[in-house]
């Protein structure tokens, strides 16, 4: 998973995330998710769950992942 799959990790874990739901283009890939997964996510993990889809809405992507996550206040 390239920079443009990592970045929604990277704002994530400057914030304090929630949930995060993962659709990956092949269940295959789920080993390399979990792996920038725990990368980016440190700590207590939020809760998840990951979804094999037929299609992702850009038809390159390997991954398509929503993140929920609370900011802190300024």
């Amino acid at each position: 998973m390239g920079a443009a799959q990592t970045g929604i990790f990277a704002v994530a874990s400057r914030t304090a995330p929630r949930k995060a739901a993962a659709y990956l283009a092949g269940i295959s890939r789920l080993a390399e998710y979990g792996t920038v997964r725990r990368q980016f996510l440190t700590g207590t993990p939020p809760t998840g769950m990951t979804f094999e889809a037929a299609r992702l809405c850009r038809p390159e992507a390997l991954v398509e992942v929503e993140v929920v996550a609370a900011v802190p206040a300024r």
